[in-house]
């Protein structure tokens, strides 16, 4: 009945030349008239859409809440409990202040005194090599006098003994080398045949 109804009211009001009227007025005409007469025929309007949206909003937040909640949980279970710290080892900041300039220290010995003291220093360390390195060579010439002065009388006691002295013992020093006495063959290798010029005397 309601669609009947409409249809006479608008040929009606365009006898009357009520025609130019925008399209947004007759929408609004035509949704009174459905409103009062037909209760189900109520459009959705946009502030609803908006409530939705937003428990709809609300609702996926809540879940991504608790999924988070529940994977920290699981994480406290496994970590590792943090230690608190010792109270005796916290240090204050006026007292890291005053470590740090203590630890820059001044320059007290003027630059002059300071190279004095490292020429002399240098000075006394040349002095004890050139003295360490004598009595080392002091100390092997008379090893070496000594070695020498036993083997003479060897010697004069037996020629054979004298000479298994002085013979090389190999086995002293367990060194051994392998090296290569061929080159190996590269696999699948056809060597090229360079240019040259056959000079051979033939003879017929």
């Amino acid at each position: 009945m309601a669609v009947p109804l409409i249809n006479t009211l608008t040929a009606s009001l365009k006898r009357l030349g009520l025609t130019s009227r925008t399209a947004s007025s007759t929408l609004e005409f035509n949704r009174f008239f459905r409103t009062q007469i037909h209760p189900l025929l109520i459009l959705t309007t946009n502030p609803l859409q908006k409530k939705q949206a937003a428990a709809h909003l609300n609702k996926n937040r809540l879940k991504k809440k608790k999924n988070v909640e529940k994977r920290l949980a699981k994480l406290d279970k496994v970590a590792v409990p943090i230690k608190a710290p010792i109270k005796e080892m916290m240090i204050t900041t006026k007292l890291e202040k005053e470590a740090v300039k203590l630890r820059k220290r001044e320059n007290s010995v003027p630059p002059e005194e300071f190279q004095k003291d490292v020429n002399i220093f240098v000075s006394e360390w040349e002095l004890y090599c050139k003295e360490f390195s004598t009595k080392q060579t002091h100390l092997i010439q008379s090893r070496l006098r000594s070695q020498q002065q036993a083997l003479a009388e060897l010697r004069l006691e037996s020629e054979d003994l004298y000479q298994k002295a002085i013979e090389i013992d190999e086995n002293m020093y367990n060194f051994k080398v392998k090296r290569l006495t061929e080159t190996p063959a590269v696999p699948d290798f056809e060597p090229v045949d360079g240019e040259y010029n056959d000079v051979s005397i033939k003879y017929d």
